[in-house]
């Protein structure tokens, strides 16, 4: 089935480019002829120059046959109504519509459609929510925890006299009497989905999946496993700032948002919940004030050179820049480092600046417009198939598929899924609890599957849990 996209921007070039690399027909339009021009020469897929809210540029598109139409140009009032057109002709297209207007992130979900929209996308509260889903999963540990800790996924070197050295995963799983998986290897920058008979070596990297008390006895204890953040600063009192903020202080806002899930582990389940907002802003100021009274609001430029030692922030474990200005984000992250923050994150409107924020020393860096195109790939997939983290830097996914009623996998045997090569079942989750997955276990609908997954199966996958169409 198609998607055709309207606007060829960051976000539009991403989620075409991503679409097209899962094996998907895609059509892009665009009504700036140059801008049209870049992006037939860069993308692998239809390139439509033209006013997308006219019925005959809709049809170029293919629009009739396309099972989604998302409308991703600069303008909330230009997708809105473009979203009405395509409503009104092709009425079978689902159609997504990116807005920075709060008023319709908080429409009440039961409502199907709205000014023929099917669904709103707000970046600045995805990017709020990656914030926090990124903290949450402490990713910088290179662990990632499922069910409230049940299993963790921990990436691993392999040195020399590891007991993983030179043998067998199915003989090294029998000798060491522990119930572990492996879930992918790593050698020469080639990842790959390993067998029992696979012999890892000294240098390889491995990604295992257990239960934290099998991981930490395998390869000892992560580094910061107990740690948790006490203070945090948010630098910029804007949408995000505000929304990062209503999330870690589980404001009603926040979690109105769905903003606060998660929030216990990043401060821990009982600690004191201690964040202070940074505002140039008089006005915003006061509103912060007013709307999150838990934070401590203070009216600074970032720029002031004793900012930190002034406030008393020298002593934070972490700080967010997220103002408007990504290039300010950048060096306020970078000066807070050099202060002796432990962890620093910088806002960027697309990934331009990541390279230069690894040779600031900054920890990362979040893309408005990568959040954006990552929430509507998730509701594209219609919501039985989602991404639990991501390995971007190594081309990995974790996907979760969810078995309903009616679904081709309910009463399926795990052992005779046919994976594409490059995926793997790595965990059952059934009646809320977690567990490695067993081949003779029957899916039932209500369970959810853990799938570890390289960026060249992911079609594959979709295909086998969803249907050849998705």
């Amino acid at each position: 089935m198609r998607t055709v996209i309207l606007g060829a921007g960051s976000a539009g070039m991403q989620l075409a480019k991503r679409l097209s690399e899962e094996g998907k027909d895609v059509a892009l339009i665009e009504r700036d002829p140059d801008v049209a021009r870049v992006a037939a020469n860069a993308l692998d897929c239809l390139v439509v120059q033209g006013d997308g809210s006219t019925p005959e540029i809709l049809e170029r598109a293919g629009t009739g046959a396309a099972r989604h139409f998302v409308a991703l140009t600069g303008s909330d009032e230009v997708n809105i109504v473009t979203c009405s057109v395509v409503a009104a002709e092709y009425p079978a297209t689902s159609r997504i519509a990116r807005v920075r207007n709060g008023y319709f992130t908080k429409l009440v979900p039961e409502r199907r459609s709205f000014m023929g929209v099917d669904r709103f996308v707000n970046p600045d509260i995805e990017t709020a929510r990656s914030f926090i889903a990124l903290l949450a999963r402490e990713s910088e540990l290179d662990v990632v925890s499922f069910s409230e800790d049940e299993l963790v996924l921990r990436s691993a070197r392999i040195e020399t006299g590891s007991p993983f050295a030179g043998r067998s995963l199915k003989d090294t799983r029998a000798a060491l009497g522990r119930d572990f998986l492996v879930a992918a290897r790593e050698r020469a920058g080639v990842v790959e989905v390993p067998s029992g008979a696979t012999v890892p070596e000294a240098g390889d990297g491995l990604y295992l999946l257990a239960a934290p008390r099998d991981l930490d006895a395998l390869l000892g204890q992560p580094r910061g496993a107990d740690s948790r953040f006490h203070k945090i600063v948010i630098a910029g009192g804007g949408p995000i700032g505000r929304h990062v903020a209503e999330g870690f202080l589980e404001t009603d806002e926040g979690k109105a948002l769905g903003l606060s899930r998660g929030r216990g582990r990043i401060f821990g389940r009982k600690a004191k919940r201690n964040v202070v907002i940074l505002e140039r802003s008089i006005e915003v100021c006061k509103s912060l004030a007013r709307d999150v009274p838990q934070a401590l609001v203070l009216n600074r430029e970032l720029a002031d050179e004793d900012l930190f030692l002034e406030e008393g922030l020298a002593g934070a474990d972490l700080f967010l820049a997220v103002t408007q200005d990504q290039e300010l984000n950048l060096l306020a992250a970078a000066r807070a480092k050099g202060h002796g923050i432990q962890r620093c994150l910088a806002l960027s409107e697309n990934n331009a600046y990541i390279e230069l924020a690894a040779k600031l020393g900054v920890d990362g860096v979040i893309s408005i417009k990568s959040n954006v195109v990552s929430s509507i790939i998730e509701y594209l997939r219609g919501g039985a198939l989602t991404t639990l983290h991501s390995f971007f830097d190594r081309g990995l996914k974790i996907l979760e598929f969810t078995v309903k009623e009616g679904s081709p996998m309910n009463g399926a045997v795990i052992r005779d899924l046919d994976l594409p090569k490059g995926a793997l079942v790595i965990f059952l989750n059934r009646g809320g609890r977690s567990s490695l997955p067993a081949g003779d276990t029957r899916l039932a609908a209500g369970d959810r599957l853990g799938i570890f997954t390289s960026m060249g199966a992911i079609r594959g996958v979709e295909s086998l849990f969803l249907g050849e169409g998705a």
